[in-house]
């Protein structure tokens, strides 16, 4: 009897210990790592840096438009 309480105590162990390592892969698979938010933040710096250039191509030709337009005033 004692024996069978040692063995099922070893297979709940095991179980458990299996558990929680098929629980850690799958979260380790499912978090970003530190590299791939930095490769996405310089992605987006680069993207906000082209938005703010086209930014400034439409101010300077709405500026040019608006000062046609008061020179034929």
């Amino acid at each position: 009897m004692a024996a069978e309480k040692i063995t099922i105590d070893n297979k709940s162990k095991d179980l458990a210990l299996q558990k929680k390592l098929e629980l850690k892969d799958e979260l380790t698979k499912e978090l970003t790592t530190k590299a791939d938010l930095i490769q996405a933040k310089t992605e987006l710096r680069a993207e906000i840096q082209e938005v703010r250039a086209e930014i400034l191509l439409v101010e300077t030709r709405i500026n040019g438009k608006i000062d046609k337009v008061f020179a034929q005033l």
